[in-house]
């Protein structure tokens, strides 16, 4: 997700994709770095810069090692 596609209702946006990543809450999330650029912000750039996505990524998640162009997170016992 790189931009805020039909915000206005709860199923998309930021709403969206929150509601289901807490109502899903996947095992390893894996945001691709470079994916847009040159154009527009690349997803882990907009995820990571999403207060709300970034505190829920790192409250229930620890960024590991994996390959470039991609970050990756495991879910933590939080």
């Amino acid at each position: 997700m790189i931009v805020e596609f039909d915000a206005a209702d709860p199923r998309y946006g930021t709403n969206g994709l929150l509601a289901d990543l807490e109502r899903n809450q996947p095992a390893v999330v894996v945001l691709q770095k470079h994916d847009w650029a040159p154009d527009v912000e690349d997803s882990a750039a907009f995820f990571l810069g999403n207060p709300r996505l970034s505190d829920w990524l790192h409250a229930h998640y620890r960024e590991f090692p994996s390959v470039d162009g991609f970050s990756t997170w495991e879910k933590t016992g939080a």
